[in-house]
């Protein structure tokens, strides 16, 4: 649970948007051939520019071919 947790959020390789000290984690996992994760990422920065609290941290994910 919070161990895996942890990783998740806490990886020095992971990629992290916003407040790198904030107090709410939103872990996103894309794939940068997905149409939707593109869609979504527009939003994903307002949301994190408007909420100082909010650390995002990239998990790269590739589904639908290579990395």
């Amino acid at each position: 649970g919070s161990e895996l947790r942890r990783a998740l959020e806490r990886s020095p390789n992971a990629p992290v948007l916003g407040n790198p000290q904030g107090d709410v984690t939103l872990t996103e996992f894309f794939d940068y051939n997905c149409p939707f994760c593109k869609k979504a990422e527009p939003d994903l920065t307002r949301l994190v520019k408007a909420d100082g609290r909010i650390r995002l941290v990239h998990k790269d994910w590739p589904i639908l071919g290579d990395a």
